[in-house]
């Protein structure tokens, strides 16, 4: 058992210069995994950052987007990923899915609305194989090892909006991070898996940690809309069942978010934002950075079709990434996105929201020593969000 601890050990330290990969992103064998963005399509085609943007959109970001909302609803988006992924000129492609949004939605009073809502946070789904030949019993034998890590963190939220009136609102949420990781480390023997059975450790860990919202949204003038937000969270809890392996405490969550939109004419809106985010910090040798995330977009809404309306959307972002290995440089992401809107209804209060972004972009980083020319990949992603609204 402990052998093949020490061979995961090794694994994780050597992920990014393994052959061939397997993972929506290599990028997540580092600390807790990659981050999740909880935001419609709508949000995603302007730059992602979710927070004070003119107009219907979902997100768990800041409560206090809820504000005006005057019908139940339920929402929901579905993200495919596709990655090209070269790490020191050797290259493998990947795909998944993941959902970063599910949200239910309910106005209890003309100002007061509630919300539901599951977001992402950090994902943790790839997995490595490595080829290597040692002598056993006097004969060269190919040892193949590989080591898997399925699931990731998310956000369960319970939020509330209260309009003080219709240019100003105060959002707070109070929820629960969670989550479950599956690892899976084996190893297998090439021509000699007759001889030597293989063999493989397999460990669950459960996140869990409480946390707590507050937002507001702000129209100081006609056309301007502003928001921001802030969410904190107690350290971070993982368990496993595992008698060998104690449990494990990670530092505390912390994200701070603003974002403003202003109506360049009737029908262009150009929106910007940015978050600062402190995420969990391992108690390993990984480095957990502070990170910055910053984009914005136009979104143009002369599309019309009696009152159906077709918002065309373009949009740029650029991200740090949180973890990496000490000797290991600063992971980055950037991404430039095209959307494209379906509502029937008025635009500010829809009986129907279909939103599409397609995202063309890269993550870069991790050189060291080991890894001289790093890791890159390409990816294209698909943003599909629908929301529904009772009569």
């Amino acid at each position: 058992m402990n052998a093949i601890v020490r061979v995961g050990a090794i694994l994780m330290i050597t992920a990014a210069a393994a052959t061939p990969a397997t993972a929506q992103s290599l990028f997540a064998t580092r600390g807790l995994g990659v981050p999740v963005y909880p935001v419609d399509a709508r949000a995603a085609a302007l730059g992602g950052i979710g927070v004070g943007i003119i107009g219907f959109h979902t997100s768990v970001v800041n409560p206090a987007e809820l504000a005006g909302l005057t019908r139940r609803g339920v929402s929901a988006a579905l993200q495919p990923i596709s990655t090209s992924v070269d790490v020191e000129g050797v290259e493998d492609g990947t795909s998944g899915t993941r959902f970063p949004l599910v949200t239910v939605l309910y106005p209890v009073s003309p100002r007061l609305v509630m919300s539901l809502g599951y977001g992402g946070y950090l994902d943790q789904t790839w997995g490595v194989i490595t080829r290597s030949e040692q002598d056993l019993n006097g004969e060269p034998t190919e040892i193949i090892d590989q080591l898997r890590s399925t699931g990731g963190i998310s956000q369960l939220r319970l939020s509330g909006a209260w309009s003080f009136s219709p240019t100003f609102a105060l959002g707070a949420a109070v929820g629960l991070m969670a989550g479950n990781v599956d690892r899976v480390a084996v190893r297998t023997f090439g021509d000699s898996a007759n001889v030597i059975q293989p063999f493989d450790q397999r460990v669950r860990w459960r996140y869990s940690a409480p946390i707590a919202v507050l937002g507001f949204r702000w129209d100081p003038v006609n056309r301007l809309r502003l928001g921001a937000s802030a969410m904190i969270g107690t350290d971070l809890e993982a368990s496993n069942d595992e008698e060998d392996l104690p449990d494990v405490e990670y530092g505390s969550p912390l994200e701070l978010a603003a974002g403003a939109s202003y109506r360049l004419t009737s029908l262009l809106m150009a929106t910007a934002g940015a978050t600062w985010s402190r995420v969990p910090s391992p108690p390993t040798t990984t480095v957990s950075d502070e990170t910055v995330r910053v984009g914005g977009g136009l979104e143009y809404q002369g599309l019309r079709s009696g009152l159906r309306t077709y918002p065309v959307r373009v949009g740029v972002r650029w991200a740090q990434l949180p973890y990496r290995l000490p000797d290991e440089s600063r992971p980055t992401e950037w991404g430039a996105a095209l959307g494209l809107g379906f509502r029937i209804g008025d635009p500010m209060d829809p009986a129907a929201v279909a939103d599409f972004s397609i995202e063309r972009g890269a993550r870069t980083g991790l050189e060291s020593t080991t890894i001289t020319d790093g890791v890159e990949e390409q990816l294209w992603r698909v943003t599909f969000s629908l929301s529904l609204f009772a009569r």
